[in-house]
């Protein structure tokens, strides 16, 4: 049917209501991006207005209305400047729920649109300007260079070749398409330049330093540009961003804490913000400095003897993981192994906050789990243990809904012990990975992590079993529309996908299809090339590095390389909740560091493992990842990390669904 689309606009909404009726969004996408071709190709306003009125007088019945074309119909509005009445449209309110909806590249197209209509009435008109600027940059944080392309064009032809808005929107457009070496040469001739691309991007400004070996100096004109910036919020984050690129480059502490120190310094309403000292522990940390940590430790523990319970907590978690980063890890005691019949294997879970969650370990995680062809053998073979880590608010909920388990005669712990209460807890996120792992040690046990929202497909008792000794296994991870799937799974469909024998297929086409979103746009972005999809001979391919780690079987060493892998890439990881950045590492530092030591097994396709994570439709963007996860990785050249990181992992789907077409559904 597909390849006879019907040519009708209002015949294709009529289709796309039907297949949307149904939860076929593939299919309804494509129809509704057919529609915005047609109208995006008429030859003038009359046509277009013409077509438009047809539409929407044969679009007023609910029953026949796809729930997202009105978004379409401001598109058509603003393409071709039909006015027409929404009534009180806020087209920022709008663009904010097309986000929450994830239709992220409908709301780039809009924002093109919006350019077009916005012509600065000269070089005075600031504000214009400004509002210009603004879209160009969220067009192009966001990798979509074709929309840029288009932004970029119409404000070429309103502002003249020297015009400030006309180069910065040249500069950036360089920057995407990787032209490294001209965008270093511009931003060394135009100071005023250099800071703007600053402005947009302190990681792609030093990225374009480090890729033409001027990494340092990038370091020191960022540091000088940040010495001058006015709000604090700004000067903070702008730092941690410049530190986390330093910790990814330097094997030394030294640049680190000199440039942290020259912020402070010459910017007294740094020096004495916790933010500035909290950045100081982690870098100390990091690089194992602890005679160092005193003063620092000093500071924090008097900021914040007068704060509330939270902070209290926060204070109370911070040297506790110091303490277990200087011991590597490891527990007080070595473990004393017991001859066994079965070894042990838990089944490690997290979960706190919205009910939601709950629902999802019930609904998502163990009804895919207790589905899987894996879960009675594995019930066979090891002595199986449930542990879950949760809040007090949600212990007893928990403790509810998993009395199936018990009934099955399976030994389940949930535990409020480590996290506490819902407001802490994401701070003491990593808190509980630490102690599994120590358990795990200590009781020569096999870890297998159970998220709460992700889908398991069919293959965990052959990873249980490529796992290495003192290594860890994984791979697999597709992310998936949140929304859209839990709506699926409301119905039956759901319960017969997970009784398929080839669940894993299955479950791969539903994530390139029905429960895509925009993060797959990964595939056409050069600034993501390790982390990306591609096609090879026809086939999908997930370059991961390795994925996250879902078995493990500790040892010494294992722990030992553990507390060597956490890294601070993310900003967010320099404030109180410095637990979490352990837990950052079991998707990224950890597995590398275990595959140079020959531990670590990573899937090869869908076929072998997978594992489907709901993530919310409104994140996970693509935007540029240019931090190095390891030190050691950003010494090597690009040949060599090609070679250490790139696992390909084959997704065994029917017919390749890339290229594909923009998401308007």
């Amino acid at each position: 049917m597909m390849n006879n689309l019907p040519n009708n606009p209002a015949d294709l909404v009529a289709h796309a209501a039907f297949f949307e009726s149904k939860g076929s969004y593939s299919l309804a996408n494509k129809l509704l991006n057919e529609l915005k071709n047609i109208f995006d190709n008429f030859p003038s306003k009359e046509v277009a207005l013409e077509e438009f009125k047809k539409l929407t007088s044969s679009a007023n019945n609910p029953k026949q209305t796809p729930s997202n074309l009105n978004y379409l119909f401001l598109w058509i509005c603003l393409r071709w400047a039909i006015n027409i009445n929404f009534d009180g449209m806020n087209i920022p309110q709008i663009l904010k729920a097309m986000a929450n909806d994830g239709l992220h590249q409908l709301r780039r197209d809009i924002f093109t649109e919006l350019s077009r209509q916005m012509i600065p009435e000269g070089p005075e008109d600031k504000k214009t300007r400004k509002s210009l600027k603004n879209i160009f940059f969220v067009l192009c944080s966001e990798l979509d260079l074709k929309s840029a392309k288009k932004n970029a064009e119409i404000i070429k032809e309103n502002c003249s070749e020297d015009d400030e808005l006309n180069k910065v929107t040249n500069l950036v457009i360089l920057l995407l398409e990787q032209k490294f070496e001209t965008v270093y040469n511009l931003i060394q001739e135009d100071n005023r330049l250099s800071n703007t691309l600053i402005e947009y991007s302190v990681m792609s400004y030093l990225l374009v330093h480090e890729k033409t070996n001027n990494f340092r100096q990038g370091v020191k004109q960022v540091t000088n540009y940040l010495l001058s910036v006015s709000n604090v919020n700004e000067l903070v984050s702008s730092s941690q961003f410049l530190l986390t690129y330093i910790l990814s480059m330097e094997c030394s502490e030294k640049l680190a804490l000199d440039t942290l120190n020259t912020l402070s310094e010459n910017t007294e309403r740094m020096k004495h913000r916790e933010e500035f000292h909290l950045m100081k522990l982690i870098i100390l940390c990091y690089y194992r400095k602890y005679d160092l940590m005193d003063e620092v430790i000093m500071f924090l523990e008097k900021t914040y003897a007068d704060y509330n319970q939270e902070n209290k907590m926060i204070k109370n978690c911070i040297p506790q993981f110091i303490e277990a980063n200087k011991n590597n890890f490891l527990p007080a005691k070595k473990p004393v192994h017991v001859d066994k019949k079965k070894r042990t294997a838990e089944m490690h879970s997290v979960c706190f906050g919205e009910d939601q969650y709950i629902e999802d370990l019930i609904n998502v995680g163990l009804k895919s789990l207790v589905s899987s062809d894996d879960f009675e053998l594995i019930k066979q073979k090891f002595d199986l243990r449930f542990y879950i880590d949760t809040t007090k608010e949600c212990e007893g909920k928990i403790k509810e809904k998993t009395k199936f388990l018990v009934e099955q005669g399976l030994k389940v712990t949930v535990s409020s012990e480590l996290l506490v209460e819902n407001s802490i807890a994401r701070l003491r996120l990593g808190l509980p990975f630490y102690e599994v792992m120590q358990r795990c040690y200590r009781d020569n046990a096999i870890y297998i992590n159970l998220p709460p929202d992700h889908i398991i497909g069919n293959g965990l008792f052959n990873m249980i079993n490529n796992c290495p000794q003192g290594g860890a296994a994984g791979g697999g991870l597709l992310r998936a529309s949140a929304n859209k799937a839990r709506s699926f799974m409301q119905t039956n469909d759901f319960l017969q996908l997970l009784k398929q024998k080839n669940r894993n297929n299955e479950l791969a086409k539903m994530v390139f299809s029905n429960w895509r979103i925009d993060f797959h746009r990964y595939f056409e972005s050069p600034f993501t090339q390790h982390t990306n999809f591609s096609i090879k001979n026809e086939k999908i391919f997930l370059n991961q590095p390795f994925g996250a780690i879902f078995v493990a079987k500790p040892n010494e060493n294992f722990l030992t390389t553990l507390s060597k892998s956490w890294c601070p890439r993310y900003t967010g990881s320099f404030n109180a909740g410095a637990w979490e950045i352990l837990l950052q590492s079991f998707d990224h530092n950890f597995p590398i560091m275990l595959n140079e030591q020959k531990l670590y097994y990573g899937a090869k396709s869908t076929e072998e493992w997978i594992i489907c994570e709901l993530s919310a439709d409104s994140h996970y963007i693509p935007t540029a990842k240019v931090v190095h996860p390891l030190i050691s990785l950003s010494t090597k050249t690009p040949e060599e990390q090609k070679k250490l990181t790139d696992r390909p992992y084959h997704v065994d789907i029917d017919g390749s669904f890339l290229p594909l077409s923009h998401l308007l559904i």
